[in-house]
């Protein structure tokens, strides 16, 4: 029951921290991170988080008779919340009293996409879509209403219990995915909100290449064949390896030590990066790797991966934060950063990261190895 309840626990955490993430990006106007992300997962993660939002006296049902998984190119949090939106939309529609609330998933093949107001096929239209549909069986919207529900601050809502925004953000969120959202209501009867998303085909993965060796005398001959070229070092040698982590908030800061000492690493924490750039100086083979976070007093992450750079150009420097933006990349991989980690992170993402970099590098003239 305990893991049980601290794997919700951690699901909150994550769903918290990319919520965070997406507001940032939100109001730096960044691009957002996409990836592949199968819908019907999206749905198995975000129905239960809603059946404990909305009343018991709402049945929530979800139709999915897909065979083959649904894939598109968005932000996870984003298809999320667009779920959670509209779900939140229906229920709220009901005024409080039973109801129903169905949540579909299909797909249409061969390019369906109409052109809203008219249902005619665009012409960029791509060749599958997944169609996405909230209804429910609330009071349902008139004509003019219905005309204006994507309007930012349009709301039905009493003054004090309504923003406007949920609506206008759903349709915010699923354009910049490159799809379309569309509602149907009949007063008294309900509302159906439609959403077409473009789905992402996979690339085929290129044929393995067998390399067939060039014969050679012995070969032919029947004698032993040459033997095969070894395959390149990804990883340094068992061994332990040294880690130093800079930053100035002592949970992080205690977090990053345990979870990395929990997997034999070897860490030196420092709440700034003065002293960590002494110690380094100090003892420029005395570790593998830098973790640092990109906000600290007196000298940023930024500016000590650059120092350190000078001091000793092959230690791999990680810059750790929660608002890793375009430029901020672009500058530390210019000032030749190895990596970036964006907070909250896991404890097996901070050491998978940590003992990639350092085997990029060779790791260093001391004790190296892979935790």
């Amino acid at each position: 029951p305990a893991l049980v309840s601290l794997g919700q626990i951690q699901l909150a955490a994550e769903r918290a921290g990319a919520l965070v993430e997406q507001i940032l990006r939100f109001a730096r106007q960044d691009p957002a991170d996409r990836q592949p992300i199968p819908l019907q997962q999206a749905l198995a993660d975000t129905l239960p988080l809603l059946r404990a939002a909305i009343p018991l006296s709402v049945e929530l049902a979800c139709r999915c008779t897909l065979d083959r998984p649904v894939t598109v190119l968005a932000d996870r949090t984003a298809v999320h919340q667009v779920l959670m939106n509209l779900c939140a939309n229906a229920w709220q529609a009901m005024g409080g009293t039973r109801g129903h609330i169905v949540v579909s998933l299909s797909q249409i093949d061969g390019g369906g996409l109409g052109t809203p107001g008219e249902g005619g096929p665009e012409a960029d239209a791509p060749a599958s879509l997944a169609v996405l549909t909230v209804s429910d069986d609330g009071a349902g919207m008139d004509a003019a209403t219905l005309a204006r529900i994507f309007e930012p601050f349009f709301t039905t809502k009493p003054v004090g219990q309504g923003t406007g925004l949920g609506l206008a953000t759903v349709k915010r969120l699923v354009e910049s995915l490159g799809g379309t959202i569309r509602a149907r209501s009949t007063l008294g009867v309900g509302s159906e909100f439609i959403v077409h998303l473009p789905v992402h085909a996979a690339p085929e993965p290129p044929p393995p290449a067998f390399a067939s060796p060039a014969p050679t005398a012995a070969g032919i001959a029947g004698g032993p064949a040459a033997a095969p070229a070894p395959a390149p070092a990804t990883a340094p040698p068992p061994g332990v390896l040294r880690a130093l982590v800079v930053d100035d908030e002592a949970s992080v800061l205690r977090f990053t030590r345990l979870a990395l000492e929990r997997r034999g690493w070897t860490v030196t924490a420092c709440d700034s990066a003065v002293e960590a750039l002494a110690r380094v100086r100090s003892a420029p083979d005395g570790v593998d790797v830098v973790l640092a976070d990109l906000r600290i007093p007196l000298m940023s992450g930024l500016e000590l991966a650059r120092a350190l750079a000078t001091l000793r150009p092959a230690l791999p420097v990680i810059l750790a934060s929660g608002a890793l933006t375009p430029d901020v990349r672009l500058a530390g991989s210019a000032a030749g950063v190895a990596g970036f980690l964006v907070k909250p992170f896991e404890a097996d993402t901070l050491a998978d990261l940590l003992r990639t970099a350092v085997g990029k590098t060779g790791g260093s003239n001391a004790a190296r190895g892979q935790d």
